[in-house]
């Protein structure tokens, strides 16, 4: 389990740029969280990011979601597309 974290603040030339801070849990603590406050399980996979957007896969436990972020005047913005869950298996793999 690796829960995210986005901010994004400015760089050298007045761009924002997007830190992501990923939390590491032990197998065993994150079972037990999960069992106490029940939950979903998915899986992330990082494309490399690129100066204005990211882009990143993600399992859940019946579908799969390709996520694109880009950074415009106006703030983040995030934008998903469902695909078929083995098209997602196979870009979380690669990328893995």
């Amino acid at each position: 389990m690796e829960p995210r974290q986005t901010s994004a603040t400015p760089d050298m030339g007045g761009a924002l740029m997007t830190a992501h801070r990923r939390f590491l849990l032990a197998p065993s603590f994150a079972r037990l969280i999960q069992r106490e406050r029940g939950g979903l399980r998915y899986r992330e996979g990082f494309f490399p990011q690129q100066r204005d957007r990211s882009a990143w896969v993600r399992l859940d436990e019946d579908r799969g979601l390709l996520i694109l972020t880009v950074a415009g005047p106006d703030g983040e913005a995030e934008e998903e597309t469902e695909i078929p869950l083995s098209y997602a298996e196979v870009l979380a793999s690669c990328i893995s």
